[in-house]
């Protein structure tokens, strides 16, 4: 498990060589997945607003989660 520090924008990252991927993950208090960019050389993460969220699937029941 590593600890990421959030930053506001992707432009707030100021390494001269980035590496970076994209994850689309979870969030559970809002029950919506969002799209972040996480910079692995230096251990930086920023959402991506670019890119809608998603709502969680609907339950069983076809009810919202």
């Amino acid at each position: 498990m590593q600890e990421l520090t959030e930053i506001d924008t992707a432009v707030d990252h100021s390494c001269t060589s980035p590496s970076s991927e994209r994850w689309n993950v979870f969030e559970p208090m809002s029950g919506r997945w969002s799209w972040l960019t996480v910079f692995r050389c230096c251990r930086r993460v920023a959402k991506d607003p670019s890119e809608p969220t998603v709502a969680a699937a609907p339950d069983v029941k076809g009810r919202a989660a």
